[in-house]
C-alpha cells in the first residue's frame, strides 16, 4: 500500500542520512590526519633546507681552509715537518734537563748521608752509654733495696732484744757479777750490729749518691739525643731543588 511505501522510503532516507553523516565524520578525520601529515612534511622540508644551508656554509669554510693550507705549503721555504723537528728537539732538551736535575739530587742525597754518618755513629754510642747507665742504675737501686731490707731486719732484731731486756727483772749485784761474761757478750753483739747498721747506712747513702750522679749524668745524653733526633727528622724532610 501507499502508506507502507512511504514508511519504507522514510526508513531508507534515514539510513542514507546516517551513512552520509558517518562518511562526513570519516572525511573530517582523514582531513585532520592529512593536515598533520602536510605539517610534518613542511617541517621536514624546512629542516632539510636548514641542514643544506649549514652544510653549504661548512663546505665553503673547509674549502677556504684547504686553500689557505695549500697556499702555506706552496709558499713556505721550510719543509712541512719542520714544526715536528722543533718539538722533538725541545723534548730532547727537556729530557736532558730532567736527567741533570735527578743526578744533582742523587749527589746531594749521597753527600747528606756521608755528612750524617759520624753523627749517626755518635748517636749510637750515646744511646749505648745511656742503656748501660740505665742498667747500672737499676742494679744499684736493687742493691740499695736489698741493703735497706737487711738494715730493717737488723733494726727489728735490736728492738726486740732491747724490749726483752727492758721487760726482764733487775739484776742484783751478785748476779751481775756472776753474769758479767754474758752481759759482755751481749754488749759485743750490740756493738757489732751497730757497726753493721752504720756500714749499711753508709753503703745505702753511697749507692743513692751514685744513682743520683748517674741519673744526672744521663740528662745531657737525653737532651743531646733529642737534639740529634730533631736534626735527623729535619734533615729527612725532602727539600725542593731549584
Amino acid at each position: 500500500s501507499l502508506k507502507e511505501k512511504i514508511t519504507e522510503t522514510q526508513e531508507e532516507c534515514a539510513s542514507m542520512d546516517k551513512e552520509c553523516e558517518d562518511m562526513y565524520k570519516a572525511y573530517q578525520g582523514k582531513e585532520s590526519e592529512l593536515v598533520d601529515v602536510l605539517k610534518r612534511e613542511a617541517k621536514f622540508v624546512s629542516d632539510a633546507k636548514a641542514k643544506e644551508e649549514e652544510f653549504e656554509g661548512r663546505l665553503k669554510t673547509l674549502s677556504k681552509e684547504l686553500q689557505e693550507a695549500r697556499s702555506i705549503l706552496t709558499t713556505t721555504s721550510q719543509p712541512a715537518d719542520c714544526q715536528c723537528e722543533i718539538l722533538k728537539s725541545r723534548l730532547t732538551e727537556l729530557k736532558h734537563h730532567v736527567a741533570d736535575r735527578n743526578a744533582k739530587i742523587t749527589a746531594l742525597e749521597l753527600q747528606f748521608e756521608a755528612d750524617n754518618l759520624p753523627i749517626k755513629k755518635k748517636v749510637a754510642v750515646l744511646e749505648k752509654s745511656l742503656d748501660q747507665a740505665k742498667h747500672k742504675i737499676s742494679e744499684l737501686k736493687a742493691e740499695v733495696r736489698r741493703y735497706q731490707e737487711q738494715m730493717h731486719d737488723v733494726t727489728v732484731g735490736l728492738r726486740t732484744e732491747c724490749d726483752r731486756c727492758r721487760r726482764g727483772p733487775p739484776l742484783r749485784e751478785e748476779s751481775s757479777a756472776q753474769t758479767s761474761p754474758s752481759v759482755a757478750g751481749d754488749t759485743a753483739v750490740d756493738t757489732k750490729k751497730d757497726k753493721e747498721i752504720a756500714i749499711l747506712k753508709a753503703l745505702c747513702k753511697s749507692r743513692n749518691a751514685r744513682i743520683a750522679e748517674l741519673e744526672q749524668g744521663t740528662k745531657p745524653s737525653r737532651s743531646l739525643r733529642s737534639a740529634l733526633k730533631e736534626g735527623k727528622e729535619n734533615s729527612n724532610t725532602p727539600a725542593n731543588p731549584k
